[in-house]
């Protein structure tokens, strides 16, 4: 359901752009100034349109379908990805996403997988942040050491309570806002990244400053090992 919503964010605006094309062909038809070439312009920028849309569709079903062999993949890539399922929601509510400090590093593991970890994290914290305070802003940032990178998301939406942090990862957990965000959920997030990507995800509260305002947050942290370079 949460997936549909998304690929309605997406539509809205293409939607618009048809919508817009058929009133000016009927517009121009009705005043008698309809050209041959502007029926071919009009058509070629409709069918265009409708190729996106139909992309996105596919982009949508391949995201959630499942990885069944580990690869090596780059982070940044594999957020941006996942970020572009929701990005449509972020700029209607004019969250900013800074990802200046996300570097593209390859990690082995199931990129899909990985990516819906990602986009649960992102959808929680959008929840969080229109229900707090502007301003709203996520950071992203990598770090890496010689075997492990670490991805952190950073959000400015007050923060997790503490006597409910703690539980956040655990199965069927809920608070009012049922933190399960799209998909996969908080609880199968954490068995992704420990059990299948032999890696960890911590969440604690954070407090920092942007352009001289002081903000408490969520800090998701995923620390996840290089693996080995596959031979091709």
């Amino acid at each position: 359901g949460e997936m549909v919503g998304a690929i309605a964010h997406q539509w809205r605006h293409p939607l618009n752009a048809l919508s817009l094309i058929l009133s000016t062909i009927e517009f121009k038809s009705e005043m008698g100034t309809l050209k041959p070439q502007t029926i071919t312009q009009q058509t070629e920028e409709g069918l265009n349109i409708c190729q996106s849309m139909s992309q996105t569709i596919d982009d949508f079903r391949n995201f959630f379908m499942p990885d069944k062999t580990k690869s090596r993949f780059g982070i940044k890539e594999t957020f941006l990805s996942a970020y572009s399922i929701i990005d449509a929601v972020y700029k209607e509510n004019q969250i900013e996403v800074d990802t200046s400090a996300l570097e593209d590093i390859e990690i082995e593991g199931y990129q899909n997988e990985f990516a819906q970890v990602i986009l649960n994290i992102l959808s929680n914290a959008k929840d969080a942040m229109l229900d707090s305070k502007p301003p709203h802003f996520l950071v992203v940032n990598t770090n890496q050491s010689q075997t492990d990178v670490t991805l952190e998301i950073i959000d400015s939406g007050g923060g997790i309570a503490e006597e409910t942090l703690p539980c956040i990862f655990e199965p069927n957990f809920t608070t009012k806002h049922k933190m399960q965000g799209m998909g996969i959920g908080l609880y199968m997030a954490k068995q992704i990244i420990e059990k299948h990507m032999h890696g960890e995800i911590h969440a604690v509260n954070y407090t920092s400053s942007k352009d001289g305002v002081t903000y408490t947050g969520a800090k998701f942290t995923l620390i996840i090992p290089k693996g080995e370079k596959i031979e091709s």
